[in-house]
């Protein structure tokens, strides 16, 4: 009996502490509809007869994805082909009905 009160005992703590950090946690802001959809579209990097997964970099309202690879790649379903060392900038400007998409070299956005 004192072995099961003090196991409770133990588990009632464990479980307050998740909540305490739960609630301690700032809120996200939400992200756009849009970047949600591209969030979770399958999109593949497909390139030497391989594909993966596409990790999008979000930040200041942009996805941007760079192709770190020595060889070109092809960006499905965007249908983009980013040669080695450039990136894919995605983003909807305010008011319009569709994507925009840009594609650069990293290095020329360098300061």
């Amino acid at each position: 009996m004192r072995n099961s009160s003090r196991e409770f005992a133990r588990a009632s703590r464990r479980r307050s502490s998740r909540v305490s950090y739960v609630r301690n946690q700032q809120p996200r802001p939400p992200i756009p509809v849009w970047l949600g959809a591209l969030l979770s579209a399958p999109c593949q990097a497909i390139g030497n007869g391989e594909s993966r997964t596409v990790r999008w970099d979000c930040s200041s309202g942009k996805a941007v994805y760079t192709n770190a690879g020595t060889r070109s790649e092809r960006i499905e379903p965007l249908g983009v082909v980013l040669e080695a060392g450039h990136a894919l900038a995605v983003h909807w400007p305010p008011g319009e009905s569709e994507y925009s998409l840009e594609v650069f070299r990293q290095y020329d956005q360098c300061a």
